[in-house]
């Protein structure tokens, strides 16, 4: 059993502290089992030394602090959890408690989760355990320890043999505060807000030419790409995009600024990406987030985002030859695999009209090629308090081994690269390909 505290707004923790609200919790796997399509009981698996179970088709079930471990599973495989949660707040407070997923994989749709008997509401990434509750100080939540079962039901054969880590998040804030529920949406024009109220559009050529806010609160969810056109300062915080997103500037009469801060952004599935002005074979398969200034007047600024590749080492760092090997379409061209985590100007590359670039406090992990990619940079540039987790995940599965940087990119005269308080979990691999920590031609600073 492990003892965990929840902390709001702390992505994949369970540890809260705000003044005076504290929730303290634990977390037990208490069983786990296979059950025949057409059984009525199940065969239960078998405890292991190190407190995991395994089960009859090789599934294997597990937790680790707030984390809920699933690897292999089968249909008709599912395990047992606790969840017990303790008040030690001294002034009244609400709280809500769900899972939330770091893979958006064929697995992690279809598992179905009820607490104490209750199939439990599924969104995107996230699913809710307990919603917004309020509670008096030092009071009891809930009737005490909630039976938490994650099911992988027959008819997902899909998602046999896939893993899922799914992290038990606690939010805890006091009574008063303002509380968001989850919001799931497959456009993020329908989540946006102008100062006077006129509807968003994201269009090419018909962008929203007045400032727009994006505000998710850390509760919105965005499942598909996103393909942004704006024409005015474009504000996006406390959203989670499931398949990437790109940013693009429509003609504008003077500067803007382009704003992602507290958002959380997943590597994209180029299958899905059918529609859109933007070329589909150059927008990258595995990219996280993309910036295109379109040789308008832009200032970007981007911070304490977490940009999560697929951590797949399978995937093809070499892409295919063209779209209609893989959709059947009559879109023929290179069909990119760069991976990126953040990148400036991967579509035309380049990022001309850019007036500077300030990136800080974001995390890149699993990302399949460079994490952070500067295109043709004419500007100054900021890099600081980053954490580059893991990148080149791909680079082995090409003809030749690729070279991929936590930051890669070219700079020209009168640019600027300021580096800081930059942490590479990664060493460098020798010799000319391989794990690189900054490759940017024409850059001789510090890497730090």
């Amino acid at each position: 059993m492990r003892c965990f505290r929840s902390k709001q707004q702390e992505s994949y923790s369970i540890e809260v502290s705000t003044g005076d609200i504290k929730v303290t919790g634990d977390l037990a796997i208490t069983s786990a089992w296979s059950q025949g399509e057409n059984a009525s009981e199940r065969e239960n698996g078998t405890a292991q030394a190190d407190g995991s179970y395994v089960v009859a088709q090789g599934g294997v079930f597990s937790t680790d602090g707030a984390k809920i471990v699933m690897n292999n599973m089968s249909q008709g495989d599912g395990a047992s959890y606790t969840l017990s949660l303790a008040n030690e707040s001294t002034v009244n407070m609400q709280y809500r408690v769900y899972l939330q997923s770091k893979e958006d994989n064929a697995l992690t749709k279809a598992l179905k989760v009820t607490v104490d008997g209750t199939e439990c509401a599924a969104g995107a990434g996230t699913t809710s355990l307990v919603g917004w509750t309020q509670v008096e100080a030092g009071a009891a939540l809930g009737d005490g320890a909630m039976d938490i079962e994650i099911v992988l039901p027959w008819g997902s054969n899909d998602a046999a043999g896939q893993t899922a880590n799914l992290y038990v998040v606690v939010e805890a804030v006091q009574a008063n505060a303002a509380t968001y529920d989850f919001v799931t949406t497959d456009k993020t024009s329908e989540i946006a807000t102008t100062e006077s109220g006129a509807e968003v559009s994201f269009g090419y050529g018909a962008a929203t030419a007045e400032p727009v806010v994006v505000d998710g609160h850390g509760s919105a969810s965005v499942t598909t790409w996103q393909d942004l056109w704006v024409q005015d300062d474009l504000t996006i915080r406390g959203v989670n995009f499931l398949q990437g997103i790109t940013v693009s500037v429509n003609e504008v009469a003077e500067p803007i600024t382009i704003t992602i801060e507290d958002c959380t952004v997943y590597a994209c599935n180029q299958e899905l990406l059918r529609t859109g002005y933007q070329r589909i074979d150059n927008s990258g398969d595995g990219l996280c987030l993309d910036i295109e200034t379109m040789g308008q007047p832009v200032t970007v600024i981007v911070k304490n985002c977490k940009f999560v590749g697929e951590n797949d080492k399978t995937l093809d760092r070499n892409g295919y030859s063209n779209l209609d090997d893989l959709l059947g379409l009559n879109n023929r061209g290179r069909w990119k695999s760069r991976g990126y985590g953040l990148s400036l100007g991967a579509v035309s590359g380049n990022t001309n009209g850019l007036i500077s670039a300030q990136i800080s406090g974001c995390t890149f992990t699993g990302i399949r090629g460079n994490a952070l990619q500067l295109y043709s940079i004419a500007c100054p540039v900021t890099v600081e308090n980053c954490t580059f987790e893991s990148w080149g995940c791909n680079r082995q599965t090409t003809a030749k081994e690729k070279s991929d940087a936590a930051i890669r990119g070219d700079m020209k005269e009168g640019s600027t690269l300021t580096l800081s308080g930059n942490a590479y979990l990664l060493a460098e691999d020798a010799g000319e390909n391989g794990i690189k920590q900054v490759n940017v031609d024409n850059y001789t600073g510090p890497v730090a």
